[in-house]
């Protein structure tokens, strides 16, 4: 408009906008669902995933002729299914012929109700998978299901992860277009909780050893953990990893007053900074003794005489991070660009002392013992360089999975994905 406005009204082909920084929003921009709604001011009408199948399985390990070692085998399967108007539980047992079939079968057809109650407005884009959740289920999914499975109409169609840990499992059917989506509860808990612990400290509920009852109080467990993240939008069941879901919950309370319909136009009324030779030396003797306590070569750092140079990059540059403009309420500093190296002219660029003090601190309490939950049990894939002695020595591990040969003595092995913990403070874990 002000383009327009100085031409004297004649709309103008090309015009150059403002270099503004893009907000970073993803748990706006992750919820295709949540995102949809927002922009056309129909928040209200969002909601989480809340139905869904649980399942718990009894097994026994049996020796079968042919393998070396016993085998485990399913010998019992119950299920649950939260509708919206009503709970169900279903079981099958050994005595019945094909009964891990028969089990699927049935989740299957229970699984249309599911997707129904779950679904919106037919404009409203979404994900229609239905839920089928167990707790450290997943690494044995394969074996006690599909390997029971004797017909052909069932299909595994995506099943991200190693082969020993996979992150979720996707199946559909030939019989009708339900897919369904296994997925495990131990992923929105520490690595360390049992299932009795995630029943008790999350359900809050009595313990039992049968697996019917099992089935059925896991469903006060996961609801508990669904509702922890209503508030924030955030969608549980759409997320298998509890470092995106800490993330995706403090950029929700960072923008909780947020307003789709408000106007943000930035007013400012601060005057440009204007660098002074006498702050200008205080800065570049700053910056040599940082580089010399850190044991950096200081030959070619910045010098007094490139005053005229960074004063006039203070005045006309912005914010290399926020793209904010320097003033004497926003003052400059300057950021390298690679730490391993000094503070030398081509290693530096102008950045808001704001921007260049991250990690910031948390200073709300509620998003500090939130965030403080969901730090660990993160799950990272475990690469090595080895040569064909080490190889040996990692196929004689439990941690092995998978090796491939890229020189004739070099070999990339794949381990069992660790655990993790952090001794890095949480600020620093997430606001980095």
């Amino acid at each position: 408009m002000k383009e327009c406005q100085q031409n004297n009204g004649q709309i103008k082909k090309y015009i150059t906008l403002e270099k503004f920084s893009k907000p970073f929003v993803p748990h706006i921009t992750s919820n295709k669902t949540y995102r949809y709604l927002l922009a056309h001011n129909r928040e209200s009408e969002y909601k989480a995933t809340q139905y869904y199948i649980t399942f718990r399985f009894q097994t026994e390990l049996q020796k079968i002729r042919g393998y070396q070692y016993q085998i485990l085998t399913p010998t019992a399967v119950a299920s649950t299914i939260k509708a919206k108007n009503y709970i169900k539980t279903i079981s099958f047992d050994k005595t019945q012929d094909n009964f891990v079939e028969k089990w699927l079968d049935q989740v299957f057809s229970e699984a249309l109700q599911i997707r129904d109650d779950n679904k919106l407005a037919d404009d409203v884009p979404q994900r229609y998978e239905v839920h089928v959740i167990g707790f450290d289920c997943l690494k044995s999914a394969t074996t006690l299901i599909f390997k029971n499975i004797k017909s052909m109409k069932y299909e595994i169609i995506d099943r991200p992860g190693s082969r020993s840990c996979p992150i979720h499992i996707i199946v559909k059917s030939t019989d009708n277009s339900i897919h369904l989506k296994s997925i495990d509860a131990k992923s929105y808990v520490s690595a360390n909780m049992e299932l009795d612990d995630f029943l008790r400290d999350i359900g809050k509920v009595e313990l039992s050893d049968d697996i019917i009852r099992q089935s059925q109080l896991l469903l006060s467990a996961i609801d508990n953990r669904i509702n922890d993240y209503i508030p924030y939008h955030i969608d549980l069941l759409q997320n298998t990893s509890l470092a995106k879901l800490s993330c995706l919950k403090k950029y929700a309370f960072a923008y909780k007053n947020f307003n789709i319909s408000s106007c943000y136009d930035p007013i400012d009324n601060s005057n440009p900074y204007d660098l002074t030779l006498e702050y200008w030396k205080s800065k570049v003797n700053s910056y040599n003794e940082q580089d010399k306590r850190k044991k950096r070569r200081i030959d070619h750092n910045i010098q007094y005489d490139d005053y005229e140079y960074f004063h006039d990059i203070f005045l006309t540059q912005r914010c290399h991070m926020c793209q904010a403009r320097f003033t004497y309420d926003n003052q400059p500093t300057l950021d390298r660009t690679d730490n391993n190296k000094s503070h030398t002219k081509t290693n530096v660029l102008p950045c808001c002392l704001y921007c260049n003090n991250l990690p910031m601190t948390i200073s709300n309490q509620e998003v500090y013992d939130s965030l403080r939950n969901d730090i660990v049990g993160e799950k990272y894939k475990d690469f090595r360089l080895c040569n064909k002695k080490n190889v040996w020595k990692h196929h004689m591990a439990n941690t092995f999975l998978t090796d491939k040969q890229i020189s004739e003595n070099c070999f990339i092995v794949e381990l069992e994905k660790k655990r993790c913990s952090c001794s890095t403070p949480l600020q620093v874990a997430y606001f980095t």
